[in-house]
């Protein structure tokens, strides 16, 4: 009596347990390669959902976005507190539009702890914030309009992280006074912990009216707030867009002299900003990392072939005692498919030890705040990828077997291998094309990494260091002005120091303050610019510590008028072309800034971003409480004794980062430099691979021709000759994997151009390298069983067939 269809499944799923028992040893190392390849995947998959797949815990998301408003004659897109006014009065925006001040590396506060002050970032929102974000805080409540009106109480709402890292999350902090920069604040509220607006980096939301004309002027012309509008559904975005130029021509023709120009507005969805930062590279980490788990789906695939190609014997031996075709087929795909499972588990339990250590990955190189932990989801995607890499390369097997001619596997190993031969060549192939497809991505990338460290930043970094301190906000802006230069008073006389400069801003963060300045041209009128990298303040001495070099005149010193400002060589020859910039001067309202000197053009914008146009204004004119330190020491000497110094003058004012300017440089590569290595290690693996799977191809083949060559070799063919014919079928299927991956690297190097820096996404030596890299590893690989061939003992095989 037959088997019922479950029964018959049962048994198989046995025999295939047990069949995986008897050779252990032999699928020790395909079960690894499939948790390996089955781990990255998972985790990739994990950065990719949190990113970029996951709704945004928002009310509403889609219903977001961002405001720029747009000058085609400015890089600025922010807007000014005042125009944001006028636009909120006349749109009806109340309770759809909010404002924010916030840089991560400038909005620098102290709150006051037990153990003395401790640093955090402040973001400075309008009463709306919170309702038009659509959030709820999780302890507490938000800001409102009532909490943004001049002379009100302070009050702070704390992010979760700065509640955890600081507060310990304790509950009761709600209520409670806290100081920040010295100033007593009630703390009203806690955010639920993935709340990440305007950016994961912020830990203090205060009102928007807390920030005073003598921070930011609160100008028309002044325009550093972001922005963000609650579009509904219904509405049409072209209309909105339509009715908000408008009124900005409206606000053109009432203020002529800020906002000529200003009419255009953009709306971005908040989504497309807020993974804008990481998106390019954890697609180009998903990517790579299921190239590499198709490389090991044909991997395992050949390698499953091959044996199955050797099992002729044990599969003629199942058909003659009444197993048919379908059954035996379905019997390897079994295999496979438990392969594959057991794979899967240990892959996704990697991941899980490894999760944390990707969760940092994430965030320190992509700036993807995010844990990506694998979770229920991710368990999901784990489940299916193992499914279908087990049928991936359990299929061509048991393809094999249904297409063997009748009688095929009668004869033994030898019978009927053309089937798997060519099942081993086409996988072969798939290997050798996505090697050469992450191959040629690996080396795009290092090409990338080594364009950007021979970029010359401008600055020199040997033996100088900056220091980030938040000064004291004791009194009036006078006396954080002759705070901030005793600051660097006391840095200057600490022995081995040879040079002291500071400024508002660290190097290569991004611009400066978005002034417009009026410059006088030969051609006529002055005209309104703003430079590309905005108004950086700087302190006397900025340009003598960092080693930059002048193209003509001088700095201004500490006996300069504070109306003395030095631009960069970009910002020179764009408004005198041919001429000196030294001497002339430009307008901003109704002073006039003398230029002391042209300097070579800084990297403001960091390595990536080109020599934009700069000006360099002393920070004198302008109080802050910000202050990058920067100290060039004697070779060898260290900063600890200036810190001690600036400690001992003023006990509450710990240093809040402490880096040597080369470490700033390292840091401004380290995403690219992470990517690459990450790539260079999946591509070196996808070589081994493909390596593998020629070997085996080759080794297979002369297994089954055992006999065959003996008999040739018996007749005089030379060992030259035997090694020829079996490296020519190794590398014919080498060029075609090759040929076929270099049509797929092209498509690769589109997809990661934005990742890119000084090399093009078709760049012929990537392409030759790795093409070259490939050819030589499959050939190496080849050579082994080839060589081996030649040196059968015709008479042994002949007596053995």
């Amino acid at each position: 009596m037959g088997m019922t269809g479950g029964d018959g499944m049962k048994q198989d799923w046995l025999f295939a347990l047990r069949s995986l028992r008897a050779h252990a040893s032999g699928h020790a190392l395909v079960v690894l390669v499939i948790a390996v390849g089955i781990a990255g995947s998972a985790l990739a998959f994990g950065m990719l959902h949190e990113g970029l797949i996951r709704a945004l815990p928002y009310e509403r998301p889609d219903e977001l976005y961002l405001f720029e408003h747009v000058n085609a004659e400015s890089p600025v897109t922010r807007v000014s507190p005042l125009d944001a006014e006028d636009l909120r009065g006349a749109l009806d925006w109340e309770q759809r539009f909010t404002t924010w001040a916030f840089e991560p590396r400038n909005s620098i506060a102290t709150v006051g702890t037990e153990e003395g002050p401790k640093p955090a970032t402040i973001a400075y929102v309008d009463g709306a914030f919170f309702g038009v974000a659509g959030v709820q805080a999780a302890l507490g409540r938000g800001l409102g309009w009532a909490d943004d009106e001049p002379g009100q109480d302070a009050v702070v709402v704390l992010s979760h992280r700065v509640w955890t890292r600081i507060f310990g999350a304790d509950p009761s902090v709600v209520g409670r006074t806290v100081r920040v920069d010295g100033v007593a604040n009630e703390v009203v509220g806690v955010m639920p912990p993935d709340f990440h607006l305007p950016t994961p980096e912020v830990d203090l939301f205060v009102p928007g009216s807390r920030m005073t004309e003598d921070m930011v002027p609160n100008l028309r012309q002044v325009r550093y707030r972001r922005a963000m509008l609650r579009v509904p559904t219904a509405t049409s975005l072209d209309r909105e867009v339509e009715e908000i130029e408008s009124t900005l021509l409206a606000m053109e023709e009432r203020y002529p002299d800020t906002n000529e120009g200003w009419t255009g507005a953009r709306l971005v969805p908040l989504r497309d900003e807020l993974v804008a930062g990481y998106r390019d590279g954890v697609v180009f980490l998903t990517v790579v990392t299921l190239l590499l788990l198709l490389v090991v789906a044909s991997a395992v695939g050949a390698l499953q072939t091959a044996r199955t190609s050797g099992r002729g014997r044990e599969l003629a031996v199942r058909m003659s005692l009444g197993a048919d075709r379908v059954r035996v087929a379905r019997q390897l795909v079994f295999e496979s498919m438990t392969l594959a499972g057991i794979g899967g588990i240990l892959g996704f339990g990697l991941a899980v030890l490894l999760g944390p250590l990707a969760s940092d990955f994430a965030s320190e190189t992509m700036g993807l705040s995010a844990d990506v932990r694998p979770d229920l989801v991710v368990a999901g995607f784990t489940a299916a990828v193992s499914v279908v890499t087990g049928a991936l390369f359990g299929l061509m097997p048991a393809l094999g077997v249904l297409r063997a001619p009748p009688g095929a596997f009668l004869g033994g190993a030898r019978s009927g291998a053309g089937g798997f031969r060519r099942g081993l060549g086409l996988l072969v192939v798939a290997e050798t094309s996505l090697a050469m497809v992450l191959l040629v991505g690996t080396g795009l990338m290092l090409r990338s990494v080594q364009s950007l460290l021979n970029v010359d930043p401008g600055f020199e970094s040997e033996d100088v260091w900056t220091v980030r301190y938040r000064l004291p906000m004791e009194g009036d802006f006078a006396q954080l002005a002759s705070d901030r230069d005793r600051v660097l008073a006391i840095a200057r006389e600490v022995p081995g120091v040879s040079a002291v400069g500071g400024s508002k801003t660290g190097l290569l963060e991004g611009g400066g303050e978005p002034y417009r300045f009026s410059v006088g041209t030969a051609g006529g009128a002055p005209v309104e610019v703003t430079p590309d990298a905005g108004t950086l303040l700087v302190l006397p001495g900025f340009f003598e510590a960092l080693g930059v070099d002048f193209v003509s005149g001088r700095a201004f010193t500490a006996a300069d008028p504070r109306s003395t400002v030095v631009v960069n060589r970009a910002f020179a020859e764009r408004h005198w072309p041919g001429g000196d910039a030294v001497g002339r001067s430009l307008g901003m309202g109704s002073t006039r800034f003398t230029i002391t000197g042209v300097v070579e053009s800084l990297r403001d914008m960091g390595l990536r971003n080109g020599e934009a146009s700069a000006v360099y204004a002393n920070a004198a004119s302008f109080p802050r409480l910000s202050l990058f330190l920067y100290v060039r020491t004697e070779p060898g000497v260290s900063i600890e004794p200036t810190l001690r110094a600036i400690e001992a003058e003023f006990p509450g004012m710990a240093a809040i980062s402490t880096r040597r300017v080369s470490d700033v440089l390292d840091a401004e590569v380290a995403r690219p430099r992470w990517l690459a290595r990450v790539s260079s290690g999946f591509g070196v693996l996808a070589l081994l691979l493909a390596a593998l799977g020629v070997y085996g191809v080759i080794a297979q083949a002369v297994q089954r021709r055992r006999g065959d060559i003996a008999v040739r070799i018996a007749l005089g063919a030379s060992p030259r000759r035997v090694v020829g014919e079996q490296m020519r079928a190794g590398l014919g299927l080498l060029v075609v994997g090759t040929a076929i991956g270099g049509v797929g690297a092209v498509v690769l190097g589109r997809v990661i151009a934005s990742l890119l820096f000084g090399v093009e996404p078709v760049d012929p030596l990537s392409f030759a390298t790795a093409a070259v890299v490939i050819l030589s590893a499959g050939a190496a690989a080849a050579l082994i069983p080839s060589v081996r061939a030649s040196r059968v003992d015709p008479a042994g095989v002949i007596r053995e067939e």
